[in-house]
């Protein structure tokens, strides 16, 4: 199925629970977007090694290493426009659900059992794309803690030195000068 055809089958309540139809739409569109840009970086790479191979079939040995540079330059571009792909789709899919899941457990749990494969399914990534897979892991971590981070704190921080937002973590923690300094592996008997 190519990824024009891909991209005009709907989403289902199934494949994106607790999504609106609204929410549902504005996924689709991610979707298609990611994969027009999936092909556009797709056919530039393609078109660089076309031109870096541009030698006579009768080429000597370097000509042949060269094409076998440009040959993994090409496995590169494909990898990192799916790499970008993967990531604008998920982060499409992710900031739906962060107003549907007000719950950090379950909008983890969210993001890992259905973003994650929902995203992998819908590019056609398989299990063997490992740096891909991996790079979407990644931004479940990354959206994991967006969700964490209180909302008043990103104005509340800016207005702090870094030596006073350490110290405002620091008693959150409950935590001695000691024990931060332990928890960042440093020594105290070496700053003294």
């Amino acid at each position: 199925m190519g990824a024009r055809e891909h991209n005009a089958e709907s989403i289902s309540e199934s494949e994106l629970p607790k999504l609106a139809r609204d929410a549902r739409a504005r996924v689709m569109t991610a979707e298609l977007h990611a994969t027009e840009a999936l092909l556009e970086h797709s056919r530039a790479v393609c078109n660089q090694f076309l031109e870096a191979t541009q030698v006579s079939t009768n080429a000597g040995k370097a000509k042949r290493a060269g094409r076998a540079a440009a040959l993994s330059v090409l496995e590169r571009g494909f990898r990192d426009a799916k790499i970008r792909a993967g990531r604008a789709l998920f982060d499409a899919v992710a900031a739906e659900y962060l107003a549907v899941d007000t719950n950090a457990e379950t909008y983890s749990e969210r993001l890992t059992l259905t973003v994650r494969p929902f995203v992998l399914r819908r590019l056609e990534i398989g299990r063997h794309d490992h740096l891909i897979e991996g790079a979407i892991c990644t931004a479940v971590l990354e959206w994991e803690a967006r969700r964490m981070m209180p909302t008043a704190l990103p104005t509340t921080l800016a207005r702090q030195s870094p030596a006073e937002v350490i110290d405002e973590f620091r008693h959150q923690k409950g935590w001695s000068v000691d024990a931060l300094a332990e928890h960042a592996g440093l020594n105290m008997q070496d700053w003294t």
